[in-house]
């Protein structure tokens, strides 16, 4: 049995499917950023598909701790919702060379000028087109 005391009310304008949602979708989005990623302040990270759940709650653990975070996204709207939750910047994967545009984003070569961790929740080959080693 779970103490009461570890029990919160479901929000009265969510089903209780949509409610449940929320701690799977926090859960998913911690996991990725710190257990995976080990993401800590002044890393850089790139988060795909800034419009899902699990994104936007990545994109606001990694800014909470200090890491510079750059999305992608297809919508020009949330590029920019993006930036106003702490994303550094972002560019749309519609377009043809969004790769070297994300590079040209991340610090001088003298600074940080690569990636430390990916979330991409998509599946596609992120790493291969920004040129990335995957181990």
């Amino acid at each position: 049995m779970v103490p009461e005391s570890e029990v919160e009310e479901a929000p009265a304008h969510l089903s209780l499917d949509e409610a449940a949602g929320l701690p799977l979708c926090g859960l998913t989005a911690y996991r990725a950023v710190f257990t995976k990623g080990n993401v800590k302040a002044g890393d850089n990270v790139l988060i795909t598909g800034i419009g899902g759940g699990v994104a936007l709650a990545a994109l606001s653990f990694c800014v909470a701790v200090g890491a510079n975070v750059w999305v992608t996204s297809g919508s020009p709207e949330k590029l920019e919702a993006a930036k106003k939750l702490g994303a550094r910047g972002g560019v749309s994967y519609k377009k043809a060379g969004w790769e070297k545009e994300l590079k040209a984003m991340l610090p001088l070569p003298a600074e940080r000028s690569w990636l430390d961790v990916v979330v991409d929740g998509a599946g596609d080959d992120v790493c291969g087109e920004l040129g990335l080693d995957q181990s």
